[in-house]
């Protein structure tokens, strides 16, 4: 096994804008980039040649990698115009192969694994391909049976018996005869072809290793602190740490800068004393201001931070938005000045940034008007504070644009407070929310009225039935792989729910009150996401804040806080009678909607969230009788 292929020409979208100049093999992991951390590896493997295939920001790779080449790892290349996928590169280089077996490895993975179990399989077995899987991280979409893979595309991913392709591998010359005619195309689709004409391809799990994609600003942030924490405990994985960077900590503490977690930092950075920074990453040339603090963020080259920021930190300019360039105008804001924090998309088609210049900060917003109450943000921001309500302030709306600024009301949700505080302060600040809906559920009701607010479709049977669709398409039948009986009977129970709600009286209410919207500057509630709001029962606001599975707040808690709003209420609301059907009706939407974005690209972290939910659904069904199969569905599915 003297050859392998670095399969390193994807675009690495999700890491946009630090991509943008700067291919994903070449992100700097603890110090040294991706793609130097697999050279040492194959070195150490007795690796002779390798091969590098080139697309996106070829320069900086090809420069990087020509110069590691020795006697030790020759290296060549294959570049591609056009990407071709894993299959058409290696039909592209075909000529670098010879008659033996090849390594496969995909550039955008941190690791730390021996060769030889994946060697021992591949020869034993005399199989066509040895791949190393993955039983616990990941998508866990491969199914294996006794060591023999039976499906790549599993119906029931992350059940018992399916794995997560890590993508490296040892591979037969042979792969070439089956991989598809297309010019692009995946190795996934040789292997099924060649599992489809009698070959055995293998999986092998590795017990004393370490993996993990960077696929994502989350992941790269996560592989740092794990990398750190497994060289900390001697662990697998600690090996991809630079220990110089322990010492580069020390002293950065020692001079007054406060580092909570860790601060992976580039060449030629300037970090001021009382600066914070947790569990961050800072590329080269930085300039760290004394008065920032750096929260799991990370920090493009040549970039100055004089303020609070997480996620993805740049200069406005390098972004080469035009929506941006024309916010930053009339705010008369220098974009060369200005800085960037990408806060990331959001299930409702908008994308947050927050801006940072001098010592103002804002937080700059373009949506979709095809999703349309998103082009009612401004509106009802400025109807809420009318009212009473505190939201944040609309300093920009641009609606020919689809753009808004908003006032920045920090990164303090009310999901990371109630993670961190004793029962009796989560309680007082329920109630302090407890009163801002109360507040709309009461006064808004005559004041939308009045002013003619517009708003989004009233609660009604066929919105009800739209949830339960979003809650049958994407859970029962994507995730759950229900059959059509199975779902009718599930959907017997839902109907029964909805009609139970269609008798409540409405009033004005959020639509979308979990603690993710709910923010906290200066320890006060404040609501954000509200474009969606509308009349319905108010139970629904109540059921999506106290059985939010965002936080899982306890029996007791739950029952004090539905005492406190039901106390101060409208007598003819009747809470008590409408809180649990509503608290079903929002779990399932809730549900259909985690499963939903789940499996969107850009916004796989909903998925760890199905199974409190359908807990707190549990907890609920307990209330009502009647519901047997959705009181089924949540024990069959929270006892796995």
């Amino acid at each position: 096994m003297k050859k392998a292929v670095i399969l390193s020409a994807g675009f690495g979208t999700r890491m946009m804008p630090l991509t943008s100049l700067t291919p994903k093999a070449m992100l700097p992991l603890w110090g040294k980039p991706l793609i130097g951390h697999i050279m040492d590896m194959l070195i150490r493997w007795k690796v002779s040649e390798v091969l590098i295939n080139l697309h996106h920001a070829p320069n900086p790779l090809f420069e990087y990698a020509r110069q590691r080449s020795c006697s030790a790892l020759r290296v060549y290349f294959s570049h591609e115009p056009e990407i071709l996928g894993t299959g058409g590169a290696i039909r592209r280089i075909e000529w670098f192969l010879d008659s033996s077996p090849f390594w496969i490895i995909n550039s955008d993975t941190a690791m730390d694994i021996s060769p030889n179990p994946l060697i021992n399989e591949f020869e034993q077995k005399k199989t066509l391909a040895a791949l190393w899987l993955h039983p616990e991280a990941g998508p866990r979409t491969v199914d294996m049976q006794n060591g023999k893979i039976t499906c790549f595309r599993s119906k029931y991913p992350c059940s018992t018996g399916t794995y997560t392709f890590c993508g490296t591998q040892l591979v037969s010359p042979e792969i070439l005869n089956y991989l598809p005619d297309d010019s692009f195309c995946t190795i996934i689709s040789a292997y099924e072809q060649a599992m489809n004409a009698g070959h055995t391809i293998r999986g092998v799990c590795l017990p004393n290793a370490y993996w993990s994609d960077i696929g994502t600003p989350e992941r790269y942030l996560s592989t740092h602190a794990e990398i750190y924490q497994r060289w900390l405990t001697g662990r697998p994985g600690g090996s991809l740490f630079n220990q110089e960077k322990e010492k580069e900590m020390k002293r950065l503490r020692q001079s007054g800068v406060l580092i909570d977690g860790f601060a992976a930092i580039g060449n030629n950075v300037k970090i001021s004393k009382t600066a914070r920074i947790r569990d961050s990453i800072i590329f080269d040339n930085a300039d760290i201001a004394g008065n920032a603090f750096l929260s799991k963020a990370i920090v493009d080259n040549n970039t100055t931070v004089n303020a609070r920021a997480s996620g993805i930190v740049c200069s406005a300019d390098i972004l080469k938005s035009p929506w941006m360039s024309i916010a930053l105008k009339k705010l008369k804001w220098n974009p060369a000045a200005t800085t960037a924090a990408i806060l990331g998309k959001r299930g409702s088609q908008r994308e947050f940034t927050r801006l940072i210049h001098k010592k103002n900060s804002a937080v700059f917003i373009h949506y979709s008007p095809e999703r349309k109450e998103n082009c009612l943000y401004s509106r009802h921001a400025r109807f809420l504070l009318k009212i009473g309500v505190r939201v944040p302030k609309v300093l920009l709306d641009l609606p020919g644009n689809n753009i808004a600024v908003i006032e920045d009301m920090g990164d303090k949700s009310l999901t990371t407070f109630a993670q961190t505080q004793s029962p009796a302060e989560i309680k007082k600040t329920y109630e302090q929310l407890l009163d801002i809906v109360l507040l709309m559920h009461g006064t808004g009701v005559k004041a939308a009225k009045k002013q003619k607010l517009p708003l989004s479709k009233a609660f009604s049977r066929q919105l009800y039935k739209w949830e339960h669709r979003l809650f049958v398409d994407h859970f029962l039948k994507h995730t759950m792989c229900f059959d059509d009986k199975a779902v009718k009977s599930v959907m017997k129970d839902l109907n029964r729910v909805a009609r139970l709600l269609a008798q409540s009286k409405h009033v004005l209410i959020h639509r979308d009150l979990q603690s993710s919207n709910v923010l906290l500057p200066g320890g006060q509630p404040a609501l954000i996401d509200f474009q969606g709001m509308r009349f319905g029962p108010p139970a629904y606001d109540l059921a999506s804040l106290l059985c939010d599975p965002y936080v899982s707040l306890s029996e007791s808690i739950q029952k004090s806080l539905l005492d406190y709003y039901a106390a101060r209420a409208e007598s003819k609301w009747q809470i008590e009678q409408f809180f649990w059907p509503a608290a079903i009706q929002r779990l399932s939407q809730a549900i259909g909607a985690f499963a939903r974005l789940s499996r969107q690209e850009s916004i796989p972290e909903f998925e760890p969230y199905i199974t409190p939910a359908l807990a707190m659904m549990g907890r609920a069904l307990k209330h009502l009788n009647g519901l047997p199969n959705l009181t089924n569905l949540c024990a069959r599915f929270t006892r796995h």
